[in-house]
């Protein structure tokens, strides 16, 4: 616990895990915590991941289980010099993949020793960019787990010749790329039946996702605000979104 003005940081002992990139021949461990008010040790509204599992026990209280994975795109560039590690847009070529293998794979090692389950890396549409497929897990675990990938890949690469970030638009310019993050869900009962999914219906979409589908139109403006808050963020929604955003219907303004 620790000691932080008006609040108190609780760990939480479910998210013990190892850091195996800390320092060689040192075991490292890490936690997650919480905050509470010092006052009572209530637990603080303004904690994100208290808010995440308040919601998640709302669904477990229905007989509902959320089941996620992400997509985290992420930039690599040469320490030196700060240019991407490899220049275009060839999205998922396995040689390109193959140039950086070393060093992804050193990543995915400790990830994975760290309790980290990425599925895939792959190219991604821009120069220098990667993305990290998570594999789905229930629950909090998997944005437990996100969220410690994305501290981990920018901690190793402190002690590597490469820079990665997850910055929106690292660059001022108009290219139609940047940086970011799919979140993939669906719902399940206790039983293990997908709750988004009807063999009856044309689409074979049930009732529930379409509403689902509903809340997310009708509340995309505070989510918009919610998961892009910052300038940079706009930046890049500024963009048009590659070679389909005639399609699409997205132009700049």
């Amino acid at each position: 616990m620790f000691n932080f003005g008006s609040m108190l940081s609780y760990p939480d002992p479910d998210t013990l895990r190892p850091v195996p990139w800390v320092a060689d021949g040192v075991k490292v461990a890490e936690m997650l915590c919480e905050s509470r008010w010092k006052k009572g040790g209530v637990l603080q509204e303004a904690c994100p991941r208290y808010v995440a599992r308040k919601q998640l026990k709302r669904l477990d209280e229905l007989g509902y289980k959320l089941y996620s994975g992400y997509e985290i795109e992420f930039k690599m560039m040469h320490r030196d010099t700060m240019e991407p590690v490899f220049y275009g847009q060839d999205e998922y070529s396995q040689r390109l993949l193959n140039k950086q293998c070393r060093t992804l794979l050193h990543f995915d090692k400790n990830l994975k020793e760290s309790n980290i389950d990425v599925e895939r890396y792959h190219p991604e549409f821009g120069s220098g960019l990667f993305e990290a497929v998570t594999k789905p897990k229930y629950g909090i675990e998997c944005p437990d787990m996100v969220l410690n990938m994305k501290q981990g890949l920018m901690e190793m690469s402190d002690v590597k010749d490469v820079v990665i970030t997850f910055m929106s638009k690292p660059e001022l310019d108009n290219k139609p790329t940047g940086i970011g993050a799919h979140f993939n869900f669906s719902l399940w009962n206790q039983s293990g039946d997908s709750l988004f999914y009807d063999a009856d219906a044309p689409d074979n979409l049930s009732v529930m996702a379409k509403q689902w589908i509903a809340g997310i139109m009708k509340h995309s403006k505070a989510l918009c605000a919610f998961t892009s808050p910052t300038v940079n963020c706009y930046r890049r929604l500024h963009q048009p979104f590659f070679p389909f955003s005639n399609i699409l219907g997205y132009r700049r303004s």
